[in-house]
């Protein structure tokens, strides 16, 4: 683990009875990029605004940077930069003042007011347009001229609240690679809150997911992806097929279960402590499935047939809804199809994709 560089202990703002953040621990390691992930009103902004000293913390939680406790100090002096989901420009100035503002504020001379802006515009790419008013930039344009205006200013920490959110999705996955690679090349602390799963996947070095003002699990994208701690991690991150099953036989590499009379296989691992008789919980990605008209060779795990109810395609994937035995209901992403499937057909599965997730 490299340095610590902000820590937040036992952070927690309540409203009345309700906890938009309640005991958050979280360390953020020296220039990672660090996102919190969730949905509308889990806490995410809130926490945002604490760190930057927008809103102040109940009593017992503790925000430190550098080693230095940050309670009291005012928003101005923590050196921590914000850039909001609004961009919060002034439309009545030009990129070179837009940036420039907070420079000003400081009383820098000209001279160095306008070498740092000439830098940090090279910087976000935007040289040569510095007299532009900002209603005639687009929206990746505008948000690149907010960002900048924020690293002007050196902080030890960037906050990134949604700054994508305003933007078309095919955009979106231009701008926030070029937010990484200025991250990466200004090797600055940063905090990045999305709704987002695809976001936060590609760019986190660590993904902290919240619900309901608190911390679900914190891992960095293979370990939120592939290993979630509960269901709703495993749901807010794609999951599809969550399966209520009971232990029937546990052996040394496979546990033998009982999906509503389906038989499954799935790999015993992880340290799963179960035993037999318990009902669990189990998950099945979409795209771990494979699905075919052709009725599998005998012998094979995880093996069920059904009937597709309904299909979508979106190009790149076709995704079914199967129906097995009316039993279970599955969701089948398929991407190397070049035909719609229809009716009948075979789901297979290897027994490692199955992922337990908790007991019921």
């Amino acid at each position: 683990m490299g340095e610590i560089h902000l820590k937040l202990i036992h952070l927690t703002k309540k409203y009345g009875k309700f906890f938009a953040v309640k005991n958050m621990n979280l360390e953020v390691e020296k220039g990672s990029f660090t996102t919190i992930l969730g949905p509308s009103g889990c806490g995410k902004t809130t926490t945002l605004r604490m760190i930057a000293g927008f809103i102040n913390p109940d009593d017992r939680g503790e925000i430190y940077l550098g080693g230095k406790i940050l309670n009291d100090v005012p928003p101005h002096k923590r050196n921590i930069g914000m850039v909001f989901q609004s961009y919060a420009l002034f439309p009545h100035m030009n990129v070179f003042n837009n940036i420039a503002y907070g420079l000003r504020l400081r009383k820098l001379s000209i001279d160095t007011i306008k070498e740092k802006v000439k830098r940090v515009l090279k910087f976000v790419g935007m040289e040569g347009i510095e007299s532009k008013m900002i209603s005639q930039l687009s929206g990746g344009q505008q948000q690149r001229v907010a960002l900048g205006r924020t690293i002007a200013l050196e902080p030890e920490v960037l906050l990134m609240d949604e700054p994508l959110s305003n933007l078309d999705a095919k955009l979106r996955i231009n701008v926030r690679n070029e937010i990484k690679q200025i991250q990466k090349n200004l090797n600055i602390t940063t905090i990045y809150v999305t709704h987002d799963q695809d976001e936060a996947l590609s760019m986190s070095d660590k993904i902290v997911v919240m619900n309901s003002g608190e911390i679900q699990q914190i891992g960095n994208s293979w370990e939120i992806y592939n290993k979630p701690k509960n269901k709703f991690v495993a749901d807010f991150i794609g999951m599809k097929n969550f399966i209520d099953a009971n232990v029937k036989n546990l052996q040394q590499n496979e546990i033998i279960l009982d999906a509503k009379g389906l038989r499954l296989i799935m790999q015993n691992g992880e340290n799963y402590n179960l035993s037999g008789g318990e009902n669990i919980l189990v998950c099945l990605r979409p795209e771990d499935i494979k699905i075919t008209k052709v009725e599998p060779s005998m012998g094979m795990d995880n093996v069920l047939k059904g009937n597709i109810y309904q299909s979508s395609y979106l190009g790149r994937i076709i995704r079914y809804w199967v129906n097995i035995q009316n039993r279970q209901e599955f969701i089948v992403e398929d991407y190397a199809s070049q035909h719609l499937l229809k009716g009948e057909v075979y789901l297979t599965f290897d027994k490692s994709k199955i992922q337990f997730i908790q007991y019921k």
